[in-house]
């Protein structure tokens, strides 16, 4: 993100969850190593990529084993600085290689089969109330009977240890690729969908569908929402609050952010 008050449902979703983390990252754009579990969802996330767009290309998916080897690739990429979270035998590499071989493969097999991409990693910029929004939409499945784009759904997958607490946490981005998607296509969408990838032994997939298309009461909280956060990010203010969301396990700053060491040694 090249200026601070532009957003997007990332940069939101920090803010949300902790202003302090988001001045970490997005003012002071301080670089910090991933973790193994931040490099799998990318590599997962790049894996699905390349897949759905050879999909779009060659009107069919490639076999199992071109999967691996992409997720393979990016994984490689993605661990040159990566460190674990801690020193927990689970937090280290090999097991997050493997399971995300593992929800990659259940991927492959179980879910993409019964998607038909209508576009794929499609950019998306707006402005609303008065604040400019970017983003990325990850996948647009095309549900017409004539596979003629007439009828799409919103879907996005995360790959995640657990089901998720709080599936609301990706309203925003998911509210603003439906924006993005009216604007640049001019198309409505049939419905919107995240998929949770559970990284069990055995992967689970847990799907949050909207059950529509977004509302306009959805566009206008998100509108209330951006507005909020550029009120408070004008002002400079940044108050820690990763200890009362919870935003302290998963953050990259919670080694050197002086909020988080205090609530430890506490």
């Amino acid at each position: 993100m090249a200026d601070p008050t532009i957003l997007s449902g990332s940069s939101l979703n920090t803010w949300l969850e902790c202003p302090r983390e988001w001045e970490y990252s997005y003012l002071w754009r301080l670089k910090m190593p991933p973790s193994y579990k931040m490099a799998l969802g990318t590599a997962a996330h790049e894996t699905i990529e390349n897949a759905m767009n050879f999909r779009m290309e060659e009107g069919h998916y490639p076999p199992l084993p071109v999967w691996v080897g992409w997720f393979e690739e990016e994984w490689a990429a993605e661990t040159v600085d990566a460190k674990p979270r801690n020193e927990k035998p689970e937090e280290q590499a090999g097991p997050h290689k493997d399971s995300g071989v593992a929800c990659v493969t259940f991927y492959a097999t179980e879910i993409a089969p019964t998607i038909v991409p209508y576009r794929v990693e499609m950019p998306i910029r707006f402005t609303i109330n008065g604040w400019v929004w970017t983003g990325t939409l990850d996948l647009l499945e095309d549900t017409s009977i004539d596979l003629d784009g007439s009828h799409v759904r919103l879907r996005d997958h995360k790959f995640t240890a657990k089901r998720p607490d709080n599936p609301a946490r990706y309203r925003w981005p998911m509210i603003g690729y439906a924006i993005g998607l009216r604007q640049e296509l001019g198309i409505v969408e049939d419905d919107v969908q995240l998929d949770y990838i559970i990284r069990n032994k055995k992967p689970v997939h847990f799907p949050v569908a909207l059950g529509g298309p977004v509302t306009d009461q959805d566009i206008l909280d998100l509108a209330q929402e951006v507005e909020n956060a550029m009120t408070g990010i004008q002002r400079g203010s940044f108050p820690p609050l990763g200890n009362k969301t919870g935003a302290c396990a998963w953050c990259p700053y919670r080694e050197t952010c002086p909020d988080s060491n205090r609530k430890r040694k506490g």
